[in-house]
Order: C-alpha cells, then structure tokens, then sequence
C-alpha cells in the first residue's frame, strides 16, 4: 500500500468515528434534556395541585360555617313556630313556661351563631 492511501483510510476511518461518536452524544444530551423538561413539568403540576387544594379546603370551610349558620337560624325559627302553637293557655303567673324555655334556647342558639362568626372572622 501506498502512502497516501494510508492516510486517505486514516482520514476516512477518523470522520466515520468521529460522526458514530457525535450521533451517540447528540442523542444522550437530547434525553436530559428531555428529562429536565419532565422534572420541570413534574414540579409545576406538584405546585398547582397544592394551590387547587388549598383552594377548595378554604371553600369547604366556608360551605361549612355557611350551612351551620343556616341550621342555626333554621332551628330558631322552628322553635319560634313550636312557640306560638305551645302556648294556648293561660299562664297563672303571666309568663308561658314554653315561651321561658324557648327563649332560653333561642339565647343559646344566638351565642352559638355569634361564636361561628367570630370564628370566621379570623379564618
């Protein structure tokens, strides 16, 4: 073999090399890279579902002091409904023992609606 084709094959076997060699590392940068992408859409997905969570627990707590209050109100117009019915008869000392026992109650009913309002206020 002659010398210049000793070098014509060197020279062709290195750019064969060479271009494997550069076809292997494109496609290894490639899947990081694609893999950062993935840990990076992976980290929003674990921040917007904290967020939604976040939400829908303070609306949940909402609904809950919102239906509380209406049972409480609920509960003292029944018992104000059950009052007029109760007290068809004469009392001897002018004071109905329904009404006293109902006013009672509506009292406690009132406490109990203005302690979820405050608790509201400072949540």
């Amino acid at each position: 073999m002659a010398w210049y084709q000793i070098v014509v094959l060197f020279l062709g076997g290195g750019g064969i090399v060479s271009g494997v060699y550069t076809m292997f590392t494109a496609k290894v940068k490639k899947e990081g890279i694609i893999i950062e992408n993935l840990k990076q859409i992976i980290d929003e997905v674990k921040k917007n579902h904290k967020e939604y969570k976040t939400e829908t627990d303070e609306k949940f707590t909402n609904l809950e002091l919102k239906i509380s209050k209406m049972e409480i109100k609920d509960e003292i117009q029944q018992r104000a409904i059950n009052k007029g019915y109760r007290c068809q008869f004469t009392p001897t000392n002018k004071i109905c023992p329904v009404t006293e026992i109902m006013d009672k109650e509506v009292a406690a009913l009132l406490k109990k609606e203005k302690d979820s309002n405050e608790k509201e206020k400072t949540a």
